[in-house]
């Protein structure tokens, strides 16, 4: 996010001269990536918060948008936005979506999609595939090169997620309050955070993203990835991902299985290992999509 006014004031003056044509969004539920681009190829990225329609109301969607994306944007010079998210598999979730855009950008075409067809676009572009997403949540699809034809229905972040950092934050804090973590990993833990167990709880159901505020500590499990303990719960969380999203495709081991999101992409090596052992092949890993989605559009748009 871009935080200097002077910056600003300097890169709107900028933007002012250029005529943007598009603004893509890639949206989890931890951060969305939004890229203005024009018909030159140019382009100019803006961050800000995730927009989970399934975990932010209205209000806070438009807050974000308001306040993160409005100042360095001009919804004068957008004439069509793609907005794929996490969230967004219901007509209900994307009208969320779609109606604050539409505030704003009152001139432009929108259309919300899953974050799944983003990763879709992005990692097969017109080839078939399978896609699987680890981030800060968890999904899967089947692609056949121009639209989705079977997915996984995801739990979302009470009830699923599995493989995913708020599944991995999940299982890690039930080891440490369990009292079944080593006590060397329970003290690194707790010295690396500086927070007791009983501000930990009280942060997790205090905090509006409780799936972030659990896949944040995904940084330390990566850390000591190599420890015992943390390689079994990260190589379970995986397991469990496979069984219940990738082998829900009966066909699945006739595609390659290509994966977006930050777990994904750095904990590849950990996957891979869970995917050889039910006989799977992985394919691409690519942390953002955001770039490969830039050169689909920028294909099929101008």
């Amino acid at each position: 996010m871009i935080k200097n006014s002077i910056f600003a004031t300097a890169y709107l003056s900028y933007m002012n001269q250029q005529k943007y044509q598009i603004l893509i969004a890639d949206s989890g539920s931890t951060k969305t990536d939004w890229m203005l681009v024009n018909e030159q190829g140019e382009q100019e990225q803006i961050q800000s918060l995730g927009l989970n329609p399934f975990i932010l109301n209205p209000e806070q969607i438009d807050e974000i948008i308001l306040n993160e994306l409005l100042p360095y944007s001009l919804p004068d010079k957008v004439h069509q936005i793609f907005f794929y998210g996490a969230g967004c598999s219901t007509q209900v979730n994307q009208e969320k979506i779609r109606q604050v855009l539409a505030n704003y950008f009152p001139s432009s075409k929108i259309e919300v999609s899953l974050d799944l067809l983003a990763a879709a676009r992005a990692l097969c572009g017109f080839e078939k595939g399978a896609v699987g997403i680890l981030g800060t949540g968890s999904n899967s699809c089947i692609y056949d090169g121009k639209s989705i034809t079977d997915q996984t229905i995801c739990l979302g972040h009470l009830a699923g997620d599995e493989g995913s950092g708020n599944h991995l934050g999940k299982l890690w804090l039930r080891l440490l309050f369990y009292r079944k973590a080593e006590k060397e990993l329970e003290q690194k833990f707790l010295e690396e955070i500086s927070k007791t167990k009983r501000e930990i709880v009280r942060e997790l159901y205090a905090s509006e993203r409780p799936n972030a505020y659990l896949a944040q500590f995904t940084s330390f499990l990566h850390r000591n990835k190599n420890h015992p303990q943390i390689r079994e719960l990260i190589l379970g969380s995986f397991s469990e991902y496979t069984e219940n999203f990738l082998l829900a495709f009966k066909d699945i081991k006739n595609y390659k299985i290509h994966f977006t999101g930050s777990i994904a992409f750095y904990f590849q090596n950990e996957l891979k290992d869970v995917l050889s052992r039910y006989d799977l092949e992985s394919g691409n890993f690519v942390q953002k999509p955001i770039q490969n989605l830039i050169r689909f559009h920028l294909d099929n748009h101008f």
